[in-house]
């Protein structure tokens, strides 16, 4: 449908993009799902992939023209993947009465035990600065490689913790494609922050 400025929505957009996705491309991104599922409370085959589609149907996430549909679909899945998993994360605190040696006499201090050094101030505040200065740079990377879809699957795969195979896999590119979309990669890493890449 379109508007008085004779542009198409963006509900119409994504919703001719769906249609138009061929069998290899519905494999990759069923691919993608599966490696996300880990930790979520997505527990049936299909579940995260719907609650993306549905969330860019309504507007929470945007597709930008410039990214290949795909792509923007398992990234916005690795997003909605994360949120999942912090709605659900619990924290294991250890109280006192479930210390086995928590009599005054037994030599140790229960509140050694007690919190989770993960939630500590001190590494609170360091997570939070690393975190700033990843996406920082994690957006120095997008735009440095923007259109290139190659090197987009090898840095989706970094940042995802994906197995070059699997990537391979799910992108459809060759082993060789692959092997040239990573060495295209880190020497654009250089070029971007010289010296920092360890050797």
């Amino acid at each position: 449908m379109e508007n008085k400025n004779n542009t198409v929505s963006e509900f119409d957009r994504v919703t001719d993009a769906i249609e138009k996705l061929t069998i290899p491309e519905w494999t990759r991104l069923h691919k993608a799902e599966k490696s996300f599922l880990f930790g979520t409370g997505f527990s049936d085959v299909n579940d995260l992939l719907n609650e993306t589609f549905s969330r860019i149907l309504n507007g929470s996430r945007n597709w930008r023209s410039d990214v290949p549909f795909v792509i923007f679909v398992i990234n916005a899945m690795k997003s909605v993947a994360n949120g999942d998993r912090n709605l659900i994360y619990k924290d294991e605190e250890i109280l006192a009465a479930d210390l086995p040696n928590n009599s005054p006499g037994s030599g140790r201090d229960p509140l050694e035990r007690f919190g989770n050094k993960s939630l500590s101030p001190e590494t609170v505040i360091a997570t939070e600065i690393d975190r700033a200065l990843a996406e920082k740079d994690l957006k120095i990377i997008e735009e440095h490689f923007k259109g290139n879809d190659a090197v987009g699957w090898v840095l989706m795969g970094i940042e995802d913790e994906i197995s070059a195979s699997e990537i391979i896999e799910m992108s459809g590119m060759t082993k060789t494609q692959y092997e040239s979309a990573r060495k295209s990669f880190l020497r654009g890493l250089d070029k971007l922050f010289p010296g920092r890449r360890q050797k």
